[in-house]
């Protein structure tokens, strides 16, 4: 087991305007993706900051995944290039020189939730539709059928192959256009994938829980501690991992299932990427990217920190003081803030027994045109979406409830 480690803020990426829903690295800097329907490239400058370089626009809606691909890697892109996919069901690839779109990849019924590109220059989309779509200097090139439920997350993994995860609960290998192996194991939705190299690879799961695999499917490890969803993965050649929460934090382990650290986020935790130097970058949902190094070199001055560190103490003692409110009955935007989606559905007046659902389903597709379904948002809001069926997308109706005034409680459960 690894010794615990002490991973300590570098710097924060402010110019989102909504949810950093996906961030990667390369030989550029990062690359972050938002709800805001951006994707902003950001390069290092000094060894506790970086700048931002371009803001690539072009999607319609908010971009859910984003992929970088080295000079080389794609045929038709000699500078590299940026592959996005976003909530339209559209994949987007980006001349990094220019940050302009050079293909607009379409074919997805619904939301495009992962994108990869693999050694032989293809790209792999998944997708809410259950499909994983291969695509080849701009021109479609196959489909990949076979989960039962809408594909999450995707990784390529050392010889090549291709590795799903999915609402279905399992994940998938594919090899040769074909679907090789279904690995079992997690008890709800697969809702990210990373590669262990010399060992095999991590999973995260609604369920709360990652699991370490080996190469042939084999689970070696769980890995236990995060209290609510768990939305993506990251790990190191070192075999380091990350593991980012609706719990509002990152967790760092070692692929032996020891917890090494565990750093808070005032929201939920979109996103995590590990950059060639070890340091971790995670994207939240308070439209910031966070970089953070176990190196002292290259962590924040003391000050910087220490405000990051307030920043946390108030909104939990804004928590507090909110659950403390609910309690004696006071206030609806307590309810709002500290109570949970059923109590400010209460507080706003909504009949008993109305379900209110998590963010996430609106991966999934309705079932008839109209449906409404009554959502709490990532900022603690409480909206009204409603399905269109011509426009396959969830329209937002209205808000029900405010999310709670800065300070107050972040995304998701605290």
């Amino acid at each position: 087991m690894e010794p615990e480690v002490s991973y300590k803020l570098r710097c924060e990426l402010i110019g989102h305007q909504e949810d950093v829903r996906s961030v990667c690295v390369g030989d550029l800097g990062i690359v972050t993706s938002s709800r805001d329907t951006t994707i902003k490239i950001w390069a290092e400058d000094s060894p506790t900051s970086y700048s931002l370089v371009h803001t690539l626009v072009g999607n319609t809606k908010y971009v859910g995944a984003v992929t970088y691909a080295a000079p080389g890697l794609l045929p038709e892109m000699p500078n590299g290039a940026i592959v996005s996919g976003s909530f339209d069901g559209v994949v987007m690839v980006w001349d990094v020189a220019t940050a302009a779109p050079v293909h607009k990849l379409t074919g997805h019924e619904y939301q495009v939730t992962a994108v990869v590109v693999l050694p032989n220059g293809d790209i792999a989309s998944a997708s809410v539709d259950k499909s994983i779509r291969l695509w080849r200097g701009g021109k479609p090139a196959g489909t990949l059928l076979g989960h039962e439920g809408p594909v999450l997350c995707l990784a390529v993994t050392e010889d090549g192959q291709l590795l799903s995860g999915s609402g279905d609960a399992t994940l998938r290998r594919w090899a040769g256009g074909s679907c090789t192996a279904v690995y079992k194991g997690h008890t709800d939705t697969v809702r990210g994938v990373a590669i262990l190299p010399g060992l095999g690879f991590v999973s995260g799961s609604h369920d709360c829980s990652l699991r370490v695999w080996s190469g042939q499917g084999e689970v070696l490890a769980e890995l236990l501690g995060h209290t609510a969803i768990i939305y993506s993965v990251a790990a190191t050649a070192g075999g380091r991992i990350a593991s980012g929460s609706e719990d509002n934090t990152v967790r760092l382990w070692d692929a032996s299932g020891a917890c090494l650290a565990t750093i808070p986020h005032p929201g939920c935790v979109w996103a995590v990427a590990f950059t060639a130097a070890g340091d971790l970058v995670s994207g939240c949902s308070d439209a910031v990217a966070r970089v953070w190094s176990s190196d002292e070199g290259r962590q924040a001055p003391a000050d910087a920190a220490a405000a990051y560190d307030k920043m946390l103490e108030e909104r939990k003692a804004a928590a507090a003081a909110a659950s403390s409110a609910t309690a004696g009955g006071s206030g609806d935007a307590a309810a709002a803030a500290a109570g949970g989606a059923e109590a400010a559905a209460a507080a706003a007046g909504l009949p008993p027994g109305v379900k209110i659902a998590e963010a996430f389903e609106l991966a999934q597709p309705g079932s008839k045109d109209g449906e409404t379904k009554i959502v709490r948002e990532g900022d603690g809001s409480i909206a009204a979406y409603g399905w269109d069926a011509g426009a396959c997308v969830w329209e937002k109706i209205g808000t029900v409830v405010d999310a709670p005034e800065p300070g107050g409680l972040g995304a998701g459960p605290g």
